[in-house]
């Protein structure tokens, strides 16, 4: 199990979960598209048990 994450501020971190690998990748796509339409701070994918980050927007960009 995965979470998906996008952050904003004023609202920090709003996540979804979501089952599969596959699928929680597109999510990730997505929600970086999303970010990026809208002027979100952040999207980030992570491991949904250990809390480990697998991919983090602001780490691509820099």
């Amino acid at each position: 199990m995965y979470e998906v994450g996008i952050w904003s501020e004023g609202k920090g971190w709003q996540s979804w979960r979501v089952d599969g690998c596959e699928a929680a990748y597109e999510a990730y796509r997505r929600a970086c598209d999303l970010c990026e339409a809208v002027g979100a701070g952040n999207a980030a994918i992570w491991d949904a048990e250990t809390y480990e980050v697998l991919a983090d927007l602001a780490d691509e960009e820099e």
